[in-house]
């Protein structure tokens, strides 16, 4: 009987040393556990960190992003002193007249002159003109054009690649559209005009004048302007004569008086 009891005693405390073991073991895998899911708590809260980072960045980005674009475009608006659009009337293959958008772009520059012409059949006349043309409307307006450049842009649609501007033909509307960029005066454009520009600021006569009065009228101009000794008759159109270009502006540019 002792030996049986000693037996039971020796398995009993076998068995109780047995469940402090596994107990102890068990804590351990629960300090593991709680361990690993505390980690893995921070773990996620530094990555929402990171996330809410990088959201702030890219937001920040997009508006510094938006900032520098309004920026780029007052400090054009600085730069860019004035623009105006007109016409100027030319030909195309077929001898008909045609109308062609004209704009002119004036900056704080060093007085220099980019002339851009797009779908339109030139000859090397065409920059002398620009020249007189500017020259004549700095004159005119009593501007420094050497504190000055001018982008003068002449640009048919597409569908009009066969449109000539002949010669120095387009010389009076390019003048005209300079001197209403020079002094910010608006554009009657229902008033149109074909001509050379000559020294004293004299309208010269040019080609087709008949054909681009109809051009005139059916773009919706009013009134025609031509050079002296060239008027027409067109239905529904009134041709003026002019000497000068100081005699045209009146028809053509609106001042902060008219």
């Amino acid at each position: 009987m002792n030996k049986r009891k000693l037996v039971y005693i020796f398995a009993l405390i076998i068995l109780i040393v047995s469940s402090i073991i596994i107990d102890q073991k068990f804590d351990q895998q629960n300090k593991i556990i709680e361990d690993l899911t505390n980690l893995s708590s921070e773990q996620q809260l530094d990555i929402s960190n990171l996330e809410y980072i990088l959201n702030t960045t890219e937001e920040n980005l997009r508006k510094e992003k938006i900032q520098k674009d309004l920026f780029e475009q007052e400090l054009l608006k600085l730069k860019e002193i004035s623009k105006s659009n007109y016409a100027v009337v030319g030909i195309n293959s077929k001898g008909n007249g045609v109308t062609i958008p004209l704009e002119v772009i004036i900056k704080n520059g060093n007085g220099n002159l980019f002339l851009d012409v797009t779908n339109v059949r030139f000859d090397e006349r065409l920059q002398s003109s620009v020249q007189l043309s500017i020259k004549a409307a700095s004159e005119i307006t009593n501007t420094d054009i050497d504190e000055k450049d001018i982008l003068i842009s002449i640009e048919a649609p597409a569908g009009s690649r066969n449109t000539e501007i002949a010669g120095k033909s387009g010389g009076a509307a390019i003048t005209i559209a300079v001197i209403a960029a020079m002094e910010e005066y608006n554009i009657t454009h229902d008033v149109l005009i074909t001509g050379t520009i000559e020294e004293r600021h004299i309208i010269g006569e040019v080609g087709s004048v008949k054909e681009k009065a109809i051009a005139a009228r059916d773009e919706g101009a009013i009134v025609f302007i031509v050079p002296v000794d060239q008027k027409v008759r067109v239905p529904g159109l009134e041709v003026v004569e002019v000497l000068t270009v100081e005699d045209a502006w009146k028809y053509i540019i609106q001042t902060s008086s008219s």
